[in-house]
């Protein structure tokens, strides 16, 4: 018996996208060629999406800054500290 399910929420991103947006972090490219990547992201989400006949289409949440903060706006967005809290594992790479 199948199980009906639907994608919603964080599809993983390009590796175009992700490398643009590290550009992007390090000044690297522009503020508009970062968003350039990101159109392109939505457009290959949206058409993956749309290809599996799914009634659901998400944008994937390719644009959010990050997966774990984007829904802080201004509680912590730009002190984060509190990432130094969570575990890690022997080599120094969070587990949270």
């Amino acid at each position: 018996m199948p199980i009906p399910t639907e994608p919603i929420g964080s599809i993983p991103r390009t590796t175009d996208l992700l490398a643009a947006m590290r550009a992007h972090a390090a000044e690297g490219v522009s503020a508009e060629q970062l968003k350039t990547a990101e159109e392109s992201a939505l457009r290959d989400t949206i058409a993956r999406l749309e290809e599996t006949g799914s009634p659901v289409i998400t944008d994937g949440e390719q644009t959010k800054p990050s997966f774990v903060t984007y829904p802080l706006p201004g509680a912590i967005w730009h002190s984060m500290e509190w990432l130094s809290s969570l575990p890690t594992d022997t080599r120094g790479n969070s587990l949270g």
